[in-house]
């Protein structure tokens, strides 16, 4: 893997979306390798690091329904599956 390549490429494509600031993290043949691009808040100018911290709003929702669909796809889950069938823990009569 070009790790420069990958950098220059994750880079262009926040300015290109005008993404304020992002950070990005890919595990190739054991490695760990960590990119940040940007500003964590426009007005102070803080650059982002890949220490970064950001509030992911409802970003998760479009990453959790793929990763559904994937299982419904491999025949681990239905649509009709509950969360205690997966999460026997999950049933409510304790804090998780």
């Amino acid at each position: 893997m070009n790790v420069d390549h990958w950098a220059r490429r994750f880079a262009a494509l926040a300015a290109d979306r005008e993404t304020p600031g992002t950070t990005l993290a890919l595990w190739h043949d054991g490695q760990t390798h960590e990119f940040a691009t940007g500003v964590l808040n426009r007005s102070t100018g803080v650059q982002v690091t890949t220490e970064s911290i950001f509030q992911i709003g409802s970003i998760t929702k479009g990453w959790t329904a793929p990763q559904l669909m994937m299982l419904i796809e491999q025949r681990r889950l239905t649509l009709d599956s509950g969360v205690v069938d997966v999460l026997p823990e999950f049933d409510g009569s304790s804090e998780i």
